[in-house]
This record gives structure tokens, C-alpha cells and sequence, in this order.
């Protein structure tokens, strides 16, 4: 058995894809059968999750090594880093132990209540009420599993992009 065959590029670009998939499929069933009603930091992270897996299969099914489908991969895997990582800190309590932004899962009430300006200081700041962990998964809440996945697609995308780079 050759392990070479199963890391190469296409390989693991379809690893991903079956990943991001099986956690957005996963998210929507936890929605839709347990009624977990996901806050606004999570219906942001669900985004990044659904456009890189639209770059990734659009990289796979073109077999090409776009530097536009690279760029918008490493984007949204540093945006959902972001994203997952604030919200694991808010869940731990670390920053602050208030929450008064509402994080409804309505984009549409978050945006209109208020200045963009002050919508991103209000989401960034010290306050959030994305801060209750309202359901995990063998014991992780969701925010931890996104930071995980976001972290690995980071790791499994630069080793894509390396052996491609190696090989041409």
C-alpha cells in the first residue's frame, strides 16, 4: 500500500471536501432535529465553512491550481479562525463574563439594529452573547470543533499547495 497515493493533492483536497461537508451537514442537522438555534458568530463561521468548500470543490472538479481559488481558501480559513477562535474565547469565559450583544441568529435584525461600524465594535469587543455554549458534540462545543476544523483545512490547504508547488 502506497501512503504517497493517498496524500497526494487531489486526494486531499477530496479529504477536505468530505470534511467541510460532513461538518456543515452535521451543523444543519443539529439545527434542524435538535433545534439548536445557532447565534450569529456560529451562521458566520457556517459561511466561511460553505465558501471554502465551494472553492475547494470548484479547485478539485477543475483539477487546477488557481491562485484566485488558493487566495479565497486561505482567506476564509483565517476569517473562520478568527471568527471560532473569538467565540471559543468568549465560550471560556477568558475575555469577560458579560454578554450584552445579541448574536440572534437573524443577520438581517443584527445588521439593521444598528451602524456597521458600531455592529463589528459591538461583535468584537469584550461583550457577546455568543458566549453560552448551548450544545456540543462528544463533549466540544461547536465553536472548539470549528477552531479544530479551520485549523486542520489550514494545515491540510498548505500541504496541497507545497506538494503541488513541489511537484511542477
Amino acid at each position: 500500500m502506497n501512503l504517497e497515493r493517498f496524500s497526494s493533492p487531489r486526494i486531499l483536497n477530496l479529504i477536505l471536501i468530505c470534511t467541510l461537508a460532513l461538518t456543515l451537514a452535521t451543523s444543519f442537522f443539529y439545527q434542524f432535529f435538535f433545534n439548536f438555534s445557532p447565534c450569529f458568530l456560529c451562521t458566520l463561521q457556517r459561511i466561511c465553512f460553505l465558501v471554502l468548500l465551494v472553492s475547494l470543490i470548484t479547485r478539485f472538479a477543475k483539477n487546477s491550481k488557481s491562485l484566485f481559488l488558493d487566495m479565497t481558501s486561505f482567506v476564509f480559513i483565517l476569517l473562520g479562525i478568527f471568527l471560532s477562535s473569538r467565540q471559543v474565547s468568549l465560550q471560556d469565559k477568558f475575555l469577560s463574563d458579560d454578554s450584552s450583544f445579541s448574536c440572534s441568529p437573524n443577520l438581517y435584525l443584527n445588521f439593521e439594529s444598528t451602524s456597521l461600524t458600531d455592529f463589528f465594535f459591538k461583535l468584537y469587543s469584550l461583550e457577546a452573547s455568543c458566549s453560552d455554549v448551548s450544545s456540543t458534540l462528544f463533549g466540544i462545543s461547536f465553536a472548539a470543533w470549528s477552531l479544530s476544523i479551520f485549523s486542520l483545512s489550514l494545515a491540510t490547504i498548505l500541504l496541497i499547495i507545497f506538494k503541488e508547488r513541489r511537484s511542477s
